[in-house]
C-alpha cells in the first residue's frame, strides 16, 4: 500500500467537512465549532488556515489501487 502526505487540495474540503461533521466524530472530540453543521464557518476557518503560512497543513493520500490489493477477501476472513 502506498501512503503519502500531500498538500491540503480544495477536492479534500468535502471529505473533511463529512468527518468533522460525524455525530461519533463531534462526541469524541475535545473541542468543537460552536455549530458544527455551519458549512460557511468551516470553509471560512479552513480558508484562514491555508492563507497562514505558519500552518502546514497535509493530508493523507492513499493509493486506492494497493488499498484494495491489501484488502482481505472474504474467504480470507475468519469470524469466531
Amino acid at each position: 500500500m502506498n501512503v503519502s502526505l500531500r498538500p491540503l487540495e480544495d477536492r479534500d474540503l468535502d471529505t473533511i467537512y463529512q468527518q468533522v461533521t460525524d455525530p461519533e466524530s463531534v462526541r469524541m472530540a475535545a473541542f468543537t465549532a460552536e455549530d458544527q453543521t455551519d458549512r460557511r464557518a468551516f470553509l471560512n476557518r479552513m480558508s484562514r488556515l491555508r492563507a497562514d503560512t505558519s500552518v502546514s497543513y497535509r493530508v493523507i493520500d492513499v493509493d486506492e489501487q494497493s488499498l484494495e490489493r491489501s484488502r482481505p477477501s472474504e474467504s480470507t476472513i475468519s469470524l469466531r
